[in-house]
């Protein structure tokens, strides 16, 4: 009797043990996804949902964070709980420690950037061997948009502009427009944003008015020309052309007083028919009204036949694709990171990916057919240039000399690339409180403590 204990005993520990052998082999893992940008997080969710498909053990936890939330997801990853993976977060020269070495892990596709993307990060901030971050997109595009039905109401046609003396004699026609609408507010409609005007409007506006307007910024930014030096610093004539359309009316009035969020929500509720912006707004008016029909033109191209688009996100702001170090992650939890990150940047997912969010991929998709982009500012802008449809020019992506200077900025300090409180400085200066000279004083004063200028080549 005694036997059949010990053999019943023993029939019951290995089903035991087989329970729990089947229970670690089905063991889920959930891995914390930071998506690019909130306006972006359902087309990634849906992307995400593809690999939890071939995945079932493996569980996607997608988060999205606008620049206010920003500091407390940074607070979390500095005290030592960070998420897996990021779409598109900061690896600056401050906390690239926080990051794997994507160099030090089983990576498949580094071939088929046609970028040096092991070495981009590294090339953009001077600290040398080390790859936080990759990117598989070309940089942004500004441009102006407007509602083309609105202006179409208006009597306006904004198709084909080319030239500033275009851009000069519309807005003229606009405001004129605008000032007879009582449903109308703007005639450019904007706000303020410590990143989008100082460094995304300011750089392809100012390459636009001078085509040596790069080259001139980083000498600039290298010390070999002075702020206040009214005929080489080329801030001086973007300063000059935004005072001139902020005095004539075409930008609202204290515009650096109103949030960006509040701004775009006025564009999304008719308040103007024309902006001036990057991709993001072409999706959050669509999203808001799929019925608009929205058109736009290009930031004139400069006196070379050139319009700046922007370099990659690593180059202008040391962002990309990455996975943060955690000690506490298990060999299991690892592999299964890399896993995703491997299938994120993929051939067939970033052609998703391009395809989904209208990207303009640095990577080769030749093995996946390429990608067929429809959004509306590729179409309306990106491609009408490259076709030809805006005259004969082209785009140059070359680095903002800002972009350059990353490499001797040193962190933490109030700088001149993006700071809380440089629109209010603006602002003291449009509204006639400071000459354009003093304006360049007090870049010069930021500069100097922000630019350690003996690292510059």
């Amino acid at each position: 009797m005694k036997r059949f204990e010990k053999v019943v005993v023993l029939v019951l520990c290995l089903i035991l043990a087989l329970s729990l052998v089947a229970q670690t082999a089905e063991e889920v893992i959930t891995l914390e996804v930071a998506a690019e940008q909130p306006e972006y997080e359902a087309q990634e969710r849906a992307i995400w949902n593809l690999f939890e498909k071939e995945n079932p053990n493996i569980k996607i936890e997608l988060s999205s964070y606008n620049e206010d939330a920003l500091p407390a997801l940074f607070a979390r990853v500095a005290g030592g709980d960070p998420l897996d993976i990021a779409t598109r977060l900061y690896a600056t020269k401050d906390n690239y420690k926080q990051w794997v070495d994507l160099k030090t892990i089983d990576f498949k596709y580094w071939d088929n950037f046609t970028l040096d993307m092991k070495n981009e990060w590294s090339n953009a901030t001077g600290v040398p061997d080390y790859t936080p971050v990759i990117w598989p997109f070309a940089g942004l595009v500004v441009s102006f948009l407007y509602d083309a039905n609105a202006m179409e109401a208006a009597g306006i046609d904004a198709s084909n502009i080319r030239t500033w003396e275009e851009v000069d004699a519309m807005l003229a026609k606009l405001k004129t427009y605008v000032d007879s609408d009582p449903k109308l507010e703007y005639v450019i409609s904007t706000g303020n944003h410590n990143w989008c005007w100082p460094y995304m409007l300011a750089n392809p506006i100012m390459t636009s008015l001078d085509p040596a307007a790069q080259e001139k910024s980083l000498r600039l930014m290298k010390g070999e020309i002075k702020w206040a030096d009214m005929d080489q610093n080329p801030w001086v004539p973007f300063f000059k052309w935004l005072k001139d359309y902020y005095d004539k009316g075409y930008f609202p009035k204290n515009f650096w007083e109103t949030t960006w969020d509040e701004y775009e929500a006025g564009m999304v509720a008719g308040t103007s028919i024309l902006t001036v912006h990057g991709p993001w707004i072409w999706d959050k008016l669509e999203a808001a009204d799929p019925t608009i029909e929205l058109s736009g033109f290009p930031i004139p191209a400069n006196s070379e036949g050139k319009i700046q688009a922007f370099p990659d996100d690593i180059q202008s702001q040391q962002m990309g694709s990455g996975i943060y170090a955690d000690p506490k992650r298990s060999d299991a939890e690892m592999a299964a990171t890399v896993k995703a990150f491997n299938w994120y940047l993929s051939p067939e997912i970033v052609k998703l990916r391009t395809e989904a969010l209208s990207k303009t991929p640095q990577y080769d998709l030749s093995s996946v057919g390429g990608a067929d982009v429809q959004g509306t500012q590729f179409q309306s802008i990106i491609k009408a240039v490259t076709d030809g449809k805006f005259g004969d020019i082209s785009w140059d992506s070359t680095p903002f000399g800002m972009d350059v200077a990353t490499a001797w900025y040193i962190e933490g300090k109030p700088g001149i690339h993006s700071a809380d409180d440089l629109m209010g400085i603006w602002g003291k200066y449009l509204s006639n409180q400071i000459t354009l000279e003093q304006l360049m004083d007090l870049y010069q004063q930021r500069f100097d403590a922000a630019y350690d200028i003996s690292k510059a080549k």
